[in-house]
Order: C-alpha cells, then sequence, then structure tokens
C-alpha cells in the first residue's frame, strides 16, 4: 500500500509550502512557479530586515545566540507536517548520537573560533 503525503502539485510549491510554515514572517517574495517541465521556486534576494554581526560577539553573548536560534528552528521545524513521521523514525538512540556528535563537534567549534579571533583580532 502506497501513502502519498504531499499533495503539492510540484517540488517548487512543496519546497515553499515547508519555507512558510518554517518561516514565522514569511518571506513576501516566497513563491514556486513551474516552466518548460521544471519546477522552480523564488525568493528575495536579501531580506532587509537587519541581522546580528555574529563576528562582534562575545564568547557568551554567540553561545546565547546560537542557543536562541537552535531554540527557533527546533520549533519551526516541529510545526512541519512531516514532524510527526520524522519522530517515528527517531528513537533514544538517534538522540544519544545526535547529543554524542554535538558534544564531540563542540571542541572544533570552540578550536575554529579561536583561530578566527586569532586572525581577526591582530
Amino acid at each position: 500500500m502506497e501513502v502519498t503525503l504531499n499533495q503539492e502539485v510540484s517540488e517548487g510549491q512543496r519546497i515553499i509550502s515547508s519555507t512558510q510554515i518554517l518561516q514565522k514572517a514569511s518571506d513576501p517574495f516566497l513563491g514556486w512557479f513551474n516552466a518548460f517541465g521544471k519546477s522552480f521556486y523564488v525568493r528575495q534576494f536579501r531580506d532587509m530586515k537587519g541581522s546580528i554581526d555574529v563576528s562582534a560577539l562575545s564568547w557568551t553573548q554567540y553561545q546565547a545566540y546560537c542557543r536562541v536560534c537552535g531554540y527557533l528552528l527546533a520549533m519551526a521545524h516541529a510545526q512541519s507536517p512531516m514532524a510527526a513521521v520524522a519522530a517515528g523514525y527517531m528513537n533514544k538512540d538517534f538522540d544519544a548520537a545526535i547529543q554524542h556528535w554535538a558534544k564531540d563537534y563542540l571542541h572544533q567549534v570552540t578550536a575554529d573560533y579561536a583561530a578566527f579571533i586569532e586572525k581577526y583580532d591582530s
């Protein structure tokens, strides 16, 4: 038995539908179209909404910024129509594997940040 989860017309529409779910205030220029037998999606090149200069943050501020970004991204993905399907594949083993990888990767991120600061602090 085949189960169809997506009702979208094209890949472009599928991508835009998911993006609009993930973005609380969606890009007004976000869209899709089909042409020449292919599916495309479009969006504005720059959002012009402002940003945080992460290179100007202290380590503590950078950590807080990363925590907020991670939290918001997780909350947005939890609203995805595919969240329940993905959650069905993720058990405690998956959670432990992600935690192990994240802790191991922390050392690399710390080293990269130190090298970045050393290079641009001089």
